[in-house]
Order: structure tokens, then sequence, then C-alpha cells
């Protein structure tokens, strides 16, 4: 998929509740835009709201070792975060 194709899909599907496949769009947009955090950190937050704890931890450590990406890093970890708080 076009990158920009696979965000517009991914947050589409985040908005009919489809964190499954949110996620997989997220990830088709990941494969074409290895190095871009912006991507990197929206992979993370969706991987994790799919309830995929461990390949979002991963991706997040990749997002940490990209240089320059420590605000999309703490973003996501943020995002993450929030997520796992009770309401």
């Amino acid at each position: 998929a076009k990158p920009a194709i696979a965000e517009q899909l991914a947050l589409a599907l985040a908005e009919l509740g489809d964190l499954a496949g949110a996620a997989r769009a997220w990830s088709l947009s990941r494969a074409a835009n290895p190095a871009d955090p912006f991507v990197r950190a929206e992979t993370a937050i969706a991987l994790h709201r799919a309830g995929d704890a461990a390949r979002a931890a991963a991706e997040l450590a990749e997002l940490r070792a990209i240089p320059g990406a420590g605000t999309y890093a703490a973003r996501a970890e943020a995002a993450i975060r929030g997520a796992a708080e009770p309401r």
C-alpha cells in the first residue's frame, strides 16, 4: 500500500473501532516508511491498542533507536500509558 493511503486507512479503521485492522494498516505504512518516527510511533500505539503488547514494546524500542525520534517515542509511551490506566 502507498504510505499515505495506508495511514489514512489506519486512521479510518481506528475511528471505526477496528483496532486490529488499524494495527495492520499502520504496519503496512511502517514497512514503506521504516525510518519515519511518526509512523513508527503510531504503529506502536496501534499494536498496543490491538492487544499486541510485545510487538508494541519492540516497536517502541526500535523507535527510540532512531536519531531525533525522542519526541515521537515520548508521545507513543504516553499514549500507551494512558491506554493502560483505568478510566
